[in-house]
């Protein structure tokens, strides 16, 4: 029998021990990374879809369409607001891409002196729109090919977008008395 060396008796942290527990901790680690990742975008992945679908159709009937009735903004004698309650679609344009500047004033007129649409207002077009469950706010822009375009009408509701989540946003062109402008849409939803 051979005599063993009393200082190679087991060594409770040899460099092969240290760096096998370095890799597996990493793999662990990185699993768990990615496995909330991939949660993540599966539950959020598809509400995303859903709100760009809803963003695009908006846009569409605000840009393509007069709404319903055509003529919303022209009220009869007995009123001088729209009714908003007998409206079944919002729509801008007189024709597909030309908006129609009178319907811009009269949605103008729901401004209030703090530069947020009035409630009423605001939650009918959000609804007509398809936007329920939507904060949003409309923008066209004079200049829209220039470094710096000009606001010409700004339509939002009377919130902050510090609290705001998921913010998406869609431009456009479209004629406004034979000048281009750019419709820009944008929502997102208010984190509670």
């Amino acid at each position: 029998m051979t005599a063993q060396n009393p200082k190679k008796r087991g060594i409770a942290f040899s460099t092969d021990f240290i760096t096998s527990l370095i890799i597996f901790l990493l793999v662990i680690t990185s699993s768990i990374w990615i496995w909330d990742m991939v949660k993540y975008r599966v539950h959020t992945t598809p509400l995303h879809e859903r709100q760009v679908q809803r963003l695009r159709a908006a846009s569409d009937l605000l840009i393509l369409t007069p709404g319903d009735p055509p003529t919303w903004h022209r009220p009869d004698n007995s009123q001088a607001n729209v009714n908003w309650s007998a409206m079944k679609s919002f729509g801008l344009a007189s024709e597909p891409y030309i908006l129609d500047e009178l319907k811009l004033k009269k949605f103008n007129e729901s401004v209030q002196s703090d530069g947020s649409l009035d409630e009423v207002a605001y939650n009918y077009t959000q609804y007509l729109l398809g936007l329920a469950g939507e904060e949003y706010n409309l923008t066209i822009f004079t200049n829209c090919t220039s470094e710096t375009p000009t606001i010409l009408y700004d339509f939002r509701g009377n919130f902050s977008m510090e609290n705001a989540t998921q913010i998406h946003v869609h431009s456009r062109l479209a004629l406004l008395n034979g000048e281009w402008v750019k419709v820009r849409l944008m929502i997102w939803r208010r984190r509670d």
